[in-house]
């Protein structure tokens, strides 16, 4: 049972937050609406081409000398030989629509006057594709539309899904992931302070800090500076971290040896510290495990009261 509840931790913790949830459904909601504009431009396409050098006449076999009734006649034949339930071919329905807008252009007062100023029996169709490119010549509107198509359909969705990996380098307890991870696979054996604040000083939380001006010489300075104030630096001397330094000056109070740069990095350690101790305590709870508990809470009481730990 405790097995499978480190399991669906787990899972929890490497995928399923409430920010990815959120950023999947707007990624969704992005490429329907994607979805929907290739559709609406595909359709203009069509459109386009069928109307494409559109002349009534030519489509009834006439000449533009005809009266009606040859209009009248030309029709009748033509959408009766073209009709779909005549005629099966795949084209059909679309040469007898086409019919039917030639006859409709040269006989209703309203497609012949849209026949006449926009060569289409239907209006100004192409108004959809010059609202979106108001400049553009006829001859490079294929190549704006690619250009703008590979840009929404793998551009944007990319560029979320790049942010999307990088915000989730962080728990939403503002934890690294990679933190979580290694928590997951070690609170068994976080028993006793000792082990938790092991833990704490080396997760990957602590590891992400940049290194200061001449790190390693004020390092040297600092511990120096510690032992002389009387600091217990154990048998450890001089092959501390910077992470145990800093951590001792804290739980033991010699603040006022620190640097501008490493009170910086003190404070942002300290928060991170108090959250990745809180973590264990609450994985711990869920867990049932009452030592992991006791030692997590009593690490994040010594860095709230910058004590040392019993």
């Amino acid at each position: 049972k405790r097995e499978a509840r480190l399991q669906l931790l787990r899972s929890r913790c490497r995928l399923f937050t409430k920010g990815f949830l959120f950023r999947m459904a707007i990624l969704v909601l992005l490429w329907c609406w994607i979805a929907y504009i290739v559709v609406q431009v595909q359709r203009v396409f069509a459109t386009s081409t069928l109307y494409q050098n559109f002349d009534p006449y030519e489509i009834l076999g006439l000449s533009s000398s005809s009266v009606v009734t040859d209009i009248k006649r030309a029709y009748r034949k033509m959408s009766l030989k073209y009709h779909p339930d005549k005629d099966s071919s795949a084209t059909a329905s679309e040469k007898f629509m086409l019919i039917r807008k030639a006859y409709e252009s040269l006989t209703d007062p309203v497609a012949k006057r849209n026949y006449a100023m926009y060569g289409n029996p239907d209006g100004p169709v192409s108004v959809e594709i010059s609202v979106a490119l108001p400049s553009i010549s006829k001859e490079k509107q294929g190549l704006v539309l690619v250009l703008f198509l590979v840009f929404f359909v793998l551009g944007v969705p990319l560029t979320l899904l790049w942010c999307m990996g990088g915000s989730q380098q962080r728990d939403i307890n503002g934890i690294l992931r990679t933190t979580m991870e290694s928590m997951v696979n070690e609170i068994r054996g976080l028993t006793d302070t000792s082990k938790v604040k092991t833990f704490i000083l080396r997760c990957d939380d602590t590891a992400d800090l940049p290194q200061v001006p001449e790190e390693d010489k004020a390092l040297a300075e600092l511990k120096e500076q510690l032992a002389a104030a009387g600091a217990k630096l154990g048998a450890k001397g001089a092959s501390l971290s910077k992470a145990e330094v800093l951590f001792m000056v804290h739980t033991q109070r010699h603040f006022h040896l620190l640097n501008d740069a490493f009170q910086a990095q003190l404070q942002t350690l300290l928060i991170r510290w108090r959250a990745v101790a809180l973590a264990i305590a609450e994985m711990a709870s869920k867990l049932g495990g009452i030592d992991q508990l006791s030692a997590a809470l009593e690490m994040h009481r010594s860095l709230v009261q910058a004590i040392e730990l019993q």
